[in-house]
């Protein structure tokens, strides 16, 4: 109710979330970044019931309001071409850059059976949970571990080929979401390199907390009930940044 104090709970549909993240990030990034690509990060993770709009919401004010620094770092991680890339972040949010890392390591495992990039000062390392599900749907078999080193926590997750969706394990949804992480991540050929790529990462993985049935299960339930969320005021404020005034020019782009 207005003037509670209590925050309205909304269920949105995911296009409806889509369109709403998208002019967030186009609001912060402008052209700079793939703002398309940002949201569907945030909307993969809220839809899969991992705390993307939770994620978001911590990391807003910081993203608006903080220098961008990942362009300097996909140059480097392309420019590269050993099996093992060791990066620093200085601080850039996996956000920015995440499906371009994505697609770089499916390139690079075309002709080997496995390469890897580690990362360190890297902030936002939940996002790279979707970008295994994008190599698994480019035909890669794909682990990562993250690593918060200040408390010596870790979680984990791989994806196969053929299961698409990722097996979690000790995740957690935006607890140090704010936090400076270390990113393993690596992308394999086939499922005898997957196993061997885990084990270097971490000879005692832990067992699954979160499955891909359990995945599926909370995104189609987005799908068919909405996505429920409060507190829009944050985003929608930033979202409406990219709304201009009315003018007769802008009224001739828009077509009146």
């Amino acid at each position: 109710m207005p003037g509670s104090g209590v925050n309205e709970r909304h269920a949105l549909s995911r296009n409806e979330l889509l369109a709403l993240l998208r002019r967030v990030f186009e609001a912060i990034f402008g052209k700079s970044c793939d703002y398309e690509a940002m949201a569907e990060q945030i909307a993969w993770l809220e839809c899969h019931g991992l705390g993307g709009f939770d994620l978001l919401c911590a990391c807003l004010n910081r993203l608006d309001n903080e220098e961008h620094p990942s362009d300097g770092l996909l140059i480097e991680a392309s420019s590269a071409d050993s099996v093992v890339n060791d990066l620093d972040a200085g601080g850039a949010s996996l956000l920015c850059f995440g499906d371009v890392l994505a697609d770089l390591l499916v390139a690079r495992c075309a002709d080997r059976e496995s390469c890897r990039v580690k990362i360190a000062n890297l902030r936002e390392g939940q996002a790279i949970i979707p970008q295994l599900h994008r190599m698994a749907l480019a035909g890669r078999f794909a682990a990562a571990r993250i690593t918060n080193p200040s408390n010596g926590t870790s979680w984990y997750a791989h994806v196969s080929s053929s299961a698409f969706l990722p097996v979690l394990s000790g995740f957690q949804e935006t607890k140090d979401c704010g936090a400076l992480v270390s990113l393993n991540v690596v992308c394999a050929a086939n499922e005898h390199a997957l196993q061997e790529a885990m084990n270097s990462l971490d000879p005692q993985w832990p067992e699954p907390t979160i499955t891909p049935g359990q995945l599926a299960d909370c995104n189609a339930d987005c799908l068919r009930n909405g996505i429920p969320v409060s507190d829009l005021a944050a985003l929608n404020a930033v979202a409406d940044r990219i709304l201009v005034e009315a003018t007769e020019d802008s009224r001739r782009g828009a077509g009146e």
